[in-house]
């Protein structure tokens, strides 16, 4: 499996075997972005990334990230479902290139005054360490400080219902959306109704990625000056979604590293492989975090709602959507809530309780391109071996890989 050319694909084969219907870019992102954990550690300028999986409630959100957690060994994750306040600092687990997944955003305790939880995680996930300082009773009888210490890197998966979560945990992840579209229901119908076996030995997988634990982690990125100059500055959250996307080139490259040359000093040389690979994961993803885009679930919205504007003229309701869009109504609330979150729609209706009235807000915006097609950045770096597909390992490669 390690000598595959592109294992990604076989993880989506596999991964719709466990009955995975039309989220395999999904969980496939959240499958890079686990092995993103490995990344990091003293001295390095790389850091793993996170991700926030949003969606309405039986959206498949929670079950995409659960299955493909299965495709890891247990010791490169820590799921939970909720936890206390000081849970993180009191745990016994090991955090260290560890991937914490946490299955509903509530139990960072969000809204809640000197909320402890999520300030102890973003410090674990932004220094790469925790500390934290607590008073404790001496042999001598005197109180002293004792400073408990979580060393990291580690990374966050985090599911929620949620349009948006605070704007702190939220620009420190990848934002993804699950589909909650006619179609996309329908495939889960059709899902539901398959008697097949479905089964996939998860073995190969674990023995991969507990390999890659002990293998090489360090990566060069040649093309990456080039890339920064063809990514224009557009908002200052690119300043951390472009290091997120450094980081899942350099999570694919580890993961196909008996394919890919070697530096004179051992790491392993990215190719423009691994940045398209990534580029077709999450290009939507960094431009609709920014502005610079919106998904296609906003844009139909917002195309729906200027549609309805001439019946509804005291302002569209839910109802009215879900019915234009094939939707039930509380997917039509949801997407009401995203345009509305960006600004596209706003609600005439002031009074608590009341269906919202929904009118068109802001126009949309062009389409922007913020990461550049493969082409624009092979022309930019002409002449660089790792250009494009490159030939396996060394021979002395050869055998160590599952």
């Amino acid at each position: 499996m390690a000598y595959d050319l592109r294992i990604l694909d076989l993880f989506k084969k596999d991964i719709r075997k466990k009955g995975v219907v039309g989220e395999e870019t999904t969980a496939a992102t959240v499958k890079l972005i686990i092995v993103t954990r490995l990344l990091g550690g003293p001295g390095s300028k790389s850091k793993p990334t996170s991700a926030i999986v949003k969606g309405d409630s039986s959206s498949g959100k929670s079950y995409t990230v659960e299955s493909t957690v299965r495709f890891f060994p247990p010791e490169a994750v820590l799921e939970m479902t909720a936890m206390s306040e000081r849970a993180l600092v009191y745990s016994k687990e090991d955090f260290k290139h560890r991937t914490i997944v946490l299955y509903e955003a509530v139990a960072l305790r969000e809204g809640v005054q000197d909320n402890l939880t999520a300030y102890l995680l973003r410090s674990l996930l932004s220094e790469g360490r925790l500390e934290y300082p607590v008073t404790v009773r001496a042999k001598d009888g005197n109180w002293t400080t004792k400073t408990i210490v979580k060393e990291g890197p580690t990374n966050l998966i985090l599911t929620t219902t949620k349009v948006s979560i605070h704007a702190e945990n939220e620009t420190r992840a990848l934002s993804l959306t699950t589909d909650d579209t006619p179609d996309q229901t329908q495939r889960v119908f059709r899902e539901l109704a398959n008697e097949g076996e479905g089964g996939v030995d998860l073995e190969p997988w674990h023995q991969l990625h507990r390999w890659l634990r002990t293998a090489e982690h360090r990566v060069t990125i040649p093309f990456g000056p080039a890339l920064a100059e063809l990514v224009p500055p557009v908002a200052i959250r690119l300043r951390r979604d472009f290091g997120a996307v450094l980081a899942l080139i350099r999570a694919h490259a580890i993961l196909h590293q008996l394919n890919r040359p070697r530096d004179s000093e051992g790491r392993i040389i990215a190719t423009l492989d691994d940045y398209e690979v990534v580029r077709d994961l999450i290009a939507g993803v960094v431009s609709e975090g920014v502005g610079a885009t919106v998904s296609p679930t906003v844009r139909d919205t917002v195309e729906a709602v200027s549609a309805l504007a001439g019946v509804h003229q005291d302002g569209v309701t839910a109802t009215a959507l879900a019915e234009k869009l094939g939707l039930d109504k509380s997917a039509a609330r949801r997407r009401l809530l995203m345009a509305k979150r960006d600004g596209y729609i706003t609600n005439r209706e002031e009074r608590r309780g009341h269906p919202g009235r929904w009118v068109i807000g802001e126009p949309l915006p062009e389409e922007k391109e913020l990461l550049p097609p493969r082409h624009r950045l092979e022309n930019r770096t002409a002449g660089q071996a790792s250009g494009g597909t490159v030939a396996r390992g060394s021979e002395g490669d050869k055998g160590v890989g599952p």
